[in-house]
C-alpha cells in the first residue's frame, strides 16, 4: 500500500527579521503583517546544506514513529529549491545519511 504514514520537519535556529528588513526600505511593519504575515524566517547558517536539514528531520520522524526502520523505506522525495549539487542529487545523499537501502526509490522535485 502506498500512503504517508508521518511527517516531520526540521527548521534551521537562524532567523531573518522581515521587520527590520522592511525598515531599511521603508516599509512599513503593518504591511509585511498584513500582507506577508511572517515576522521572521528561518535561514540556513554557512555550515549547513539541505541534506543537513532533511536529515535532521528524519531524525525528528524516528523520535516520532518508532516503528519506522529506515533499512525498509521503498521510496524517499526531496522538494528543494537549493539542493546539495548539481550530483548527486540531494535525495541520494540523505538515503546515504539516514540508512535507507540502496535499493530505494529517491529523487528530487526542484521548485526553482
Amino acid at each position: 500500500m502506498i500512503g504517508i504514514r508521518a511527517l516531520a520537519q526540521f527548521l534551521p535556529e537562524r532567523r531573518v527579521d522581515n521587520l527590520a528588513k522592511a525598515r531599511v526600505y521603508g516599509v512599513d511593519d503593518e504591511f509585511i503583517i498584513n500582507k506577508i504575515g511572517i515576522r521572521s524566517l528561518p535561514r540556513m547558517d554557512d555550515t549547513q546544506r539541505t541534506s543537513d536539514l532533511c536529515t535532521n528531520a528524519f531524525t525528528r520522524l524516528l523520535e516520532a514513529e518508532r516503528s519506522l526502520d529506515p533499512g525498509k523505506l521503498d521510496f524517499l522525495c526531496v522538494v528543494t529549491q537549493n539542493g546539495d549539487y548539481s550530483l548527486p542529487q540531494t535525495s541520494a545523499v540523505v538515503q546515504h545519511r539516514i540508512g535507507a537501502p540502496v535499493g530505494c526509490a529517491s529523487f528530487d522535485v526542484s521548485l526553482g
